[in-house]
């Protein structure tokens, strides 16, 4: 429903990040709400993920040709 909503208020360009976003709150709700634990080795894969999809998403800016 979240994705729904976020489609309706803002560009779909920028929903797509709902995507990579969720499942990051869902991992911090299961440590605060669930007492889950998470491993050096899954905050690892996350910071890559984020990093990759960071890397993807920017802007590059075009020089003179």
């Amino acid at each position: 429903s979240a994705y729904v909503w976020l489609l309706k208020v803002r560009p779909a360009t920028e929903v797509g990040t709902h995507a990579y976003v969720n499942p990051f709150i869902a991992v911090l709700l299961g440590v605060v709400l669930g007492h889950e634990h998470v491993t050096l080795i899954q905050i690892s894969g996350l910071v890559i993920i984020l990093l990759g999809v960071m890397l993807i998403s920017r802007k590059y800016k075009k020089g003179p040709s």
